[in-house]
């Protein structure tokens, strides 16, 4: 086999799968739900389906950024009620911590 060659074992999730997972994830919905609409979104879009443990792992991503989000957001509005200084240099540090961890984990 020619160096260059790559065996692919499984291959990427369509970006467009990744946003609709992301767009769809709703707290109040289950895994099972989303991974349904996902679902159709790719058989819109003609590309296959994603198994439900790939989208069962895309929606507790998402859903832990959105919930280290919202506490970042809600520090942020206390310590500007509570008339104290925000530390937007570490919110900055922070918020981009979690955008780089959801995307190390979508990309697995």
């Amino acid at each position: 086999m020619d160096r260059r060659e790559r065996i692919e074992v499984a291959p990427r999730w369509d970006p467009r799968i990744v946003s609709a997972a992301r767009a769809l994830c709703d707290e109040r919905m289950s895994v099972a739900e989303i991974w349904r609409r996902v679902g159709g979104v790719a058989a819109e879009l003609g590309v296959p389906r994603p198994s439900y443990s790939h989208v069962r792992r895309l929606v507790l991503v998402e859903r832990d950024y959105r919930a280290e989000t919202r506490e970042l957001a809600g520090e942020a509005i206390g310590d500007f009620f509570g008339h104290r200084t925000v530390d937007v240099a570490r919110l900055a540090t922070d918020a981009r911590d979690a955008r780089l961890r959801r995307a190390r984990a979508s990309a697995d």
